[in-house]
């Protein structure tokens, strides 16, 4: 619909709009394969700007923040390595499993204790896979996991501390370690000129007491990508019902918006866009 009203409206702006709709954001794949495809080849803009609901706002507001939105995210891998037994008789195994358990609690220190107090991330731990009868010690552990924080240097801390962690921990008890990250995407950096011109463009739209400085975002999204190539603006839309009935959180079975929240994006959007450009 953005696309359609900015077409009727080619001739009132003073340059060519590139539009593009992210695929698989929930799966943090999408913009990169975007770009893997070519999706920016012989196009080169000179600023961007992106919309998404917000169901933690309620609808007629409009959440905006300068620098650093969204986290980068990392998907971690870790396998603890023994030497399995029977049950009874531990002794004579090298348990992955207590090693495991070891290695997840020791981790939880990583940001509490090497990570300056007022700088953000996460690490979090969340499958294991291990064994397959109850009274089997497996031979190993499959852990999976990730890392989310905003500066490249707490990240390639973080990383560090992990490898380091996991193993000397399980060294110390007699098994093996290995940890493998993947980066899927860095974080999301809004330009602060863009996010300025964004603000004003909000306050026109809902008034400026409904335009709110959000907080800084733990999730992810891999539109990042396109805005390490041209600078951006992640602009979010309040969406959550205001009629009392229950708030469903994204990328769950219950999502719910309000779908007045809809108007409100496209009319951020083509507005911004206008005044980005400007009259020819």
């Amino acid at each position: 619909m953005a696309a359609e009203i900015l077409a009727r409206d080619r001739s009132a702006l003073a340059g060519n709009v590139f539009v593009v709709f992210q695929p698989a954001e929930e799966l943090l794949s999408g913009a990169a394969a975007m770009l893997k495809d070519g999706a920016l080849d012989g196009v080169s803009p000179d600023v961007a700007f992106a919309v998404h609901m917000n169901n933690e706002q309620p609808v007629g507001t409009i959440n905006l923040r300068s620098g650093p939105v969204m986290a980068s995210a990392d998907r971690l891998e870790l396998t603890v390595m023994g030497q399995g037994g029977h049950g009874a008789f531990p002794h004579l195994a090298r348990d992955p499993v207590v090693a495991a358990a070891q290695v997840i609690t020791a981790l939880q220190t990583l940001v509490s204790r090497e990570v300056p107090a007022l700088r953000s991330a996460v690490v979090s731990i969340t499958t294991l896979q291990a064994g397959t009868a109850f009274n089997i010690i497996p031979d190993r552990v499959e852990m999976t996991g990730t890392l989310r924080c905003y500066e490249r240097e707490v990240r390639e801390a973080l990383l560090a501390g992990l490898r380091r962690t996991a193993e000397n921990v399980a060294t110390g008890l007699r098994c093996a370690a290995r940890v493998r990250n993947e980066l899927l995407t860095p974080a999301v950096l809004n330009d602060p000129a863009l996010t300025r011109l964004a603000w004003e463009v909000a306050s026109g739209v809902v008034g400026e007491t409904r335009v709110i400085e959000m907080e800084r975002l733990m999730g992810a999204d891999d539109v990042a990508y396109f805005w390490e190539k041209v600078p951006g603006c992640y602009m979010f839309v309040g969406s959550a019902k205001t009629d009392g009935s229950p708030v469903g959180p994204h990328h769950s079975p219950t999502f719910e918006i309000d779908e007045g929240a809809l108007d409100i994006g496209l009319e951020l959007l083509t507005r911004t866009v206008r005044r980005a450009l400007g009259p020819r």
